[in-house]
């Protein structure tokens, strides 16, 4: 271009020198394009790539999630009942025909549910239990309409990574708010008072078994809930494995599923069903208050290891998983007689125990620590505190409005091998009504 612009060239130089560029320009390419380390290989192994699936519906879309990623036997047990509901609705279309106006409208059908059904009530079909929805009765809470909406979304969104799907048609679909403002309220010590005199906590020799859970159970869960302020989750997937101790100090691993857990006895549930936490915060160790060991946590642990039981709360084994779903609902019950306020609830324990700890002095690194939540920099997150020096902190934690006097008199006589005895009966049946009745009579 420079030779250019000064004039044409002579017809033999140009030529001449035409070569000359061609010849440099072809030898520059040749070494920018030498492949380094050698020439290239012939290819041995070419992946095939799944193909689209347009036809595949909901529930073989789950199995192959299930197969693939492993979910808690839990989660994979309410997903099957979500693609029920869903295919109740809009028929078992295949996948990739659910758009983000199915899963609107399905959320907003969703919320429409009452949220006391019974048993009976919550085994009709979808459209059914639609019609069980009046003003009188309240509707589920915004909570569980997320959670159902969430899980759909999570197989739509596997579908479209593993190029089952075209695409993720319920990537913008909303779930709705994940709380309610000002959802649960702290108990009055008057209340908590009121709620720890209650006859299956103050009178253990009229516990009885043939319920979908225990009184022995609910009434442990419920002691848990104030003296610790634990998820119920927490404390009712906990193993014996998790029970651990330190001179006198006494305290209970919460974590995701174990592989140290102990073999269980035959015939009895198999460790490591499911267990899961909230976030990877809440993994921690909790203290077992020196009152449980008063009224003879230990002697209850010990009566289930010589049975040969695995889990701390046996009869919460249902199917091969551990669920507090019932439990749940029986000790909101028990609350309701004693505090009959629409923000309380049992987790409301948890906000209790915070409350009593904050008046107690904690620091907020400890009480931060002993419920689980985040901590606020890296020396918080690695610099755990040891067991007996949680269990010192814990120690000042008395919970006065409770008479523990009362209860310790009561607990005394409890016979634990018989108690557990009656547990393991149950445990061995599974969660139907004629396994139930079954258990109960042995």
């Amino acid at each position: 271009a420079v030779l250019a612009g000064r004039g044409p060239l002579p017809v033999p130089v140009g030529i001449e020198l035409r070569q000359i560029l061609d010849t440099k320009l072809r030898d520059e390419l040749e070494r920018l394009c030498r492949p380094i380390g050698g020439e290239p290989g012939v290819r041995k192994h070419t992946p095939k790539r799944r193909e689209l699936d347009l036809v595949i519906r909901l529930s073989g879309l789950k199995d192959l999630w299930a197969e693939t990623r492993k979910p808690a036997a839990k989660t994979s047990t309410e997903l099957n009942a979500i693609i029920a509901d869903f295919e109740n609705v809009y028929g078992a279309i295949p996948a990739a025909e659910v758009t983000a106006a199915d899963l609107d409208d399905f959320r907003e059908r969703l919320r429409t549910l009452p949220r006391d059904m019974t048993k009976r009530e919550r085994a009709l079909p979808f459209e059914e239990r639609e019609k069980l929805s009046c003003p009188e009765r309240k509707t589920v809470t915004p909570q569980t309409v997320g959670k159902k909406i969430t899980l759909l979304k999570a197989l739509l969104s596997y579908g479209k990574t593993e190029a089952i799907l075209p695409e993720n048609r319920g990537s913008r679909v909303k779930t709705g708010p994940k709380h309610e403002v000002g959802k649960r309220d702290q108990f009055t010590q008057e209340e908590i008072s009121t709620l720890y005199r209650l006859d299956f906590l103050t009178e253990p020799s009229r516990w009885t078994f043939d319920r979908s859970v225990s009184d022995v159970t609910l009434a442990w869960l419920m002691l848990f809930g104030l003296t610790a302020g634990p998820r119920l989750t927490e404390t009712g997937q906990a193993e014996l494995c998790d029970v651990v101790r330190d001179g006198t100090a006494c305290g209970l691993i919460v974590t995701p599923d174990s592989e140290e857990a102990e073999p269980p006895a035959e015939g009895l549930p198999p460790t490591g069903t499911g267990k899961s936490v909230k976030t990877p915060d809440s993994c921690r160790m909790m203290v077992v208050s020196h009152l449980l060991i008063r009224l003879g946590f230990l002697d209850y642990v010990a009566a289930l290891r010589r049975a040969g039981i695995t889990h701390l709360f046996p009869d919460l084994w249902v199917n091969g998983g551990v669920t507090t779903k019932e439990a749940s609902k029986i000790l909101n019950r028990r609350v309701d007689l004693v505090a009959p306020r629409p923000k309380v609830c049992f987790h409301s324990l948890r906000h209790t125990w915070i409350a009593e700890a904050t008046e107690a002095g904690m620091q907020e690194r400890m009480l931060r620590q002993l419920s689980g939540h985040r901590p606020r920099d890296e020396s918080e997150k690695y610099g755990r505190a040891f067991l007996k020096t949680m269990a010192k902190h814990h120690r000042g934690l008395g919970f006065e409005m409770v008479d523990w006097d009362k209860l310790e008199s009561a607990w005394s006589g409890i016979d634990w091998d018989g108690i557990v005895a009656r547990l393991a009966s149950r445990s061995r049946f599974g969660s139907s009504p004629k396994a139930k009745r079954k258990g109960a009579k042995l």
